[in-house]
């Protein structure tokens, strides 16, 4: 789906986002080396420190979505690796913005809030 606008759509009517989501919440324990796929996913290509740059933000709605069912060490890496996402660069932080990905964090940290432990706390500065 490399830069494909018709691809993402043909996937969006296929399967779907909250159908995929219903699939990785059976997940127990996903490993990091799946949790690193689903990043590449988000910027289309291989996610490094030199490449942040958000090209599917449903992705990280999905992953945002699938949270609350993953371990306290894999939320923890997760929060942080979307908080790094989105400040990544102006063009993130606002298509964070527009697309809902912040108000996604407020409701997550909302319902999460009896589960959050320092550790969690602290990446989401």
């Amino acid at each position: 789906m490399l830069a494909s606008p018709a691809a993402k759509e043909v996937f969006k009517d296929s399967v779907g986002f909250e159908k995929f989501c219903s699939y990785l919440q059976r997940l127990q324990s996903p490993s990091r080396e799946f949790i690193q796929l689903l990043f590449d996913w988000v910027v289309e290509g291989v996610y490094t420190e030199e490449n942040k740059v958000i090209n599917n933000v449903d992705v990280i709605l999905l992953i945002l979505n699938w949270v609350p069912s993953l371990s306290v060490d894999n939320k923890r890496h997760v929060t942080e690796s979307i908080r790094h996402l989105c400040k990544f660069s102006m063009h993130n932080a606002m298509l964070c913005s527009t697309s809902g990905v912040f108000s996604k964090v407020v409701m997550l940290l909302e319902s999460e809030a009896q589960n959050i432990d320092i550790t969690w706390a602290g990446t989401l500065h």
